[in-house]
């Protein structure tokens, strides 16, 4: 029954105890990493088990309860005995295979073998843990000084100890090329915002110029409009006086009843009171409201937007232990499954069947033509586009002479010429790594990569390019504000010299 229950937990891909397994929507269950290796490899998003399609393959369930009896068998399996101090503190954490009698630390065999080669602990006692499964690593290193001379043991401490200061020097250098990269990179982002604002200021100072103007004419017409009105009432009351000495006179004496009535007859009607006076010809309180919300809104919108495009400077970690510069690690967990899209490729290229791989043909092929399809450059879209999120995919371009990789933007065009503003890509031209499009950046390696790493960060605006077999700093980094949907690009350049290959 316990052979069965062992059977039962272990993975159909891996042949081994699961680890993170998820529950697929047949009810057949992988470990996490096996089954996106295995969809990753084969392109073709099904269960291994039973063939059946899996309409959603970021969709996986994990099956807490298989893990934890998965993991109870694990430790009950597992042998009694001290685990590395030195490695991460992960369930992978290998056994101790020796300990340093000065140090107090418990070491596995990887560990153990620095630790004795470095010369800063010479004189250090290594002894084997009791751990019986480790046997012939333990009595390996535990006297390890019987089978070198001290030449040896000096000459090989001085190689190890020249191979350390070579690789943090170019550990240095990286890092130097990587923030003088960065500096470059904020002055350009420093120069374009400080034109933006330029260009803001000109314009906010053109709308004070117009509404100037509407004041003034406003002012105008109000002005001219008053001596109007003026000019009218000092006309009507120049005649009332007139009416009110005529009548004064003929209430000094008495007048004859055809005096009277011939003064109750003007010759011209008395003069009205005018029935308004309303000055007001334009009115301003929504213009000042509309200001108003404009103020508070510019300032919301580039406050919020301020603190967005903040991000921390990411320093690589140096590990003296690992020594190299970590940086690949970080986004390689954002791996994205990438099909080859035929319908976008230019007449000239080949996508292969499992739409994984494309190269250059030399004749033009007899494909119909579209709005979706290259018709001047040599390039194939990938079939899924990207408008938030971080992505990483590798593309293997081995010895070709000529290739391409990088975004393309959903809006542009694809028949004729294609605008720089259109796409970024990294370009590899014999020996030779430079950057095309619509941000120019500095490539921090002379280093011809064979696979290369793509990661895209789009809600923080940044796409690197990696070499994916070295695995430390980006060869560039390109930053940019992304508005819309972009799509993986390829190109495989002119000669058919072999294909670029999606891992």
């Amino acid at each position: 029954m316990a052979s069965a229950l062992e059977d039962a937990l272990v993975c159909a891909v891996c042949l081994d105890l699961f680890q993170e397994p998820v529950s697929l929507p047949c009810g057949h269950s992988f470990c996490q990493a096996c089954i996106r290796r295995h969809w990753n490899s084969s392109g073709d998003c099904r269960c291994p088990q039973c063939r059946r399609a899996i309409p959603d393959p970021l969709a996986l369930r994990r099956n807490l309860s298989l893990a934890e009896v998965a993991e109870q068998l694990r430790a009950r399996a597992r042998p009694s005995v001290p685990l590395c101090d030195a490695c991460p503190a992960t369930p992978a954490r290998p056994p101790a295979a020796l300990s340093c009698t000065l140090c107090l630390l418990a070491l596995c065999e990887d560990h153990a073998r620095r630790h004795h080669d470095n010369p800063a602990f010479r004189g250090h006692r290594l002894l084997p843990t009791p751990n019986p499964g480790q046997g012939s690593p333990q009595t390996r290193w535990a006297k390890p000084d019987q089978n070198r001379s001290p030449n040896q043991q000096v000459q090989e401490a001085l190689k190890a100890t020249k191979e350390g200061i070579l690789e943090r020097q170019r550990g240095i250098e990286r890092l130097d090329a990587a923030t003088e990269s960065l500096r470059a990179s904020l002055a350009q982002e420093r120069m374009e915002c400080e034109q933006t604002l330029a260009q803001l200021a000109e314009s906010l100072a053109q709308l004070s110029g117009q509404a100037a103007e509407l004041f003034r004419r406003a002012e105008e017409e109000s002005v001219s409009r008053s001596a109007e009105i003026r000019q009218h009432l000092e006309r009507e009351l120049s005649e009332l006086r007139k009416r009110e000495n005529s009548w004064s006179q003929l209430a000094l004496r008495e007048s004859t009843g055809e005096e009277a009535l011939e003064a109750q007859t003007p010759a011209a009607p008395l003069p009205s009171e005018p029935s308004h006076y309303d000055l007001t010809t334009l009115s301003f309180g929504d213009l000042r409201a509309m200001l108003t919300a404009l103020h508070r809104r510019l300032e919301e919108v580039c406050t919020q937007e301020l603190q967005r495009a903040w991000r921390p400077v990411t320093v690589f970690a140096f590990n003296p232990m690992k020594t190299k510069l970590q940086g690949l690690d970080s986004v390689s967990k954002y791996a994205t499954s990438i099909q080859l899209d035929p319908e976008t490729a230019h007449p000239c290229l080949i996508v292969s069947e499992d739409r994984r791989g494309v190269q250059a043909c030399t004749r033009r092929q007899p494909l119909p033509q579209g709005p979706q399809r290259f018709n001047r450059v040599y390039f194939v879209l990938g079939c899924t586009a990207f408008s938030s999120g971080r992505h990483y995919w590798e593309v293997e371009v081995g010895s070709k002479k000529l290739w391409r990789v990088g975004l393309f933007r959903s809006s542009a065009p694809r028949n004729g010429v294609i605008p720089d503003e259109a796409f970024w890509l990294l370009e590899g031209d014999r020996d030779i790594l430079s950057v095309k499009g619509k941000r120019d950046a500095r490539v921090l390696s002379t280093h011809m990569p064979r696979t290369v790493g793509v990661f895209l960060d789009w809600d923080g605006g940044i796409l690197s390019f990696y070499d994916a077999e070295r695995g430390a700093t980006p060869l560039c980094t390109l930053t940019d504000s992304f508005s819309e949907e972009l799509y993986p690009v390829f190109s495989p350049g002119l000669k058919n010299d072999g294909q670029l290959l999606l891992c």
